[in-house]
């Protein structure tokens, strides 16, 4: 069996990202899960880009190295300044690859993640919701009048 292979094109690259071996990945989930745990709630409750501001904020550089050595060493890069049969391994040239364009290491970190962990986080949002209206369903029926009328006695 191999792992899942993904590929996208940022610019004038196109990164190949390969997913994580089980082992390592739930050590990076645990990581990952302290860092957009705030953002997920940050979310829900603002519904605009307060979730971004929270994972700016709950993310160290010490996260932000981790993650791009970790998922640098599982992707490879063709295009732009590479040729298309050397497809280097990003770790091996990620410090001039990314230095004037971080926006693009930014699109890449986050095409990495989405392909190692987001059936984890869409099971969570599916669950999240799911709970979410269970709640108001029964927040809906606790609440609702009665609409018996009262008996005539006398």
């Amino acid at each position: 069996m191999q792992f899942k292979t993904e590929s996208k094109r940022f610019g004038s690259h196109v990164y190949t990202v390969t997913q994580l071996n089980a082992v390592t990945g739930r050590k990076a989930l645990l990581r990952l899960m302290k860092i957009v745990g705030p953002a997920f709630e940050a979310g829900l409750r603002g519904g605009d880009a307060s979730g971004y501001v929270a994972v700016a904020n709950a993310l160290p550089e010490s996260e932000l190295e981790y993650f791009c050595d970790l998922l640098a060493a599982q992707t490879t890069v063709r295009g732009g300044e590479y040729a298309e049969e050397s497809a280097p391994q990003l770790d091996k040239v990620f410090a001039m690859h990314f230095a004037d364009d971080y926006f693009e290491m930014f699109q890449w970190l986050g095409f990495a993640l989405e392909v190692n962990f987001a059936s984890f986080f869409r099971g969570l949002v599916r669950k999240m919701l799911e709970d979410a209206t269970k709640a108001k369903e029964k927040a809906t029926a606790s609440t609702s009048p009665n609409t018996s009328t009262p008996g005539s006695g006398g």
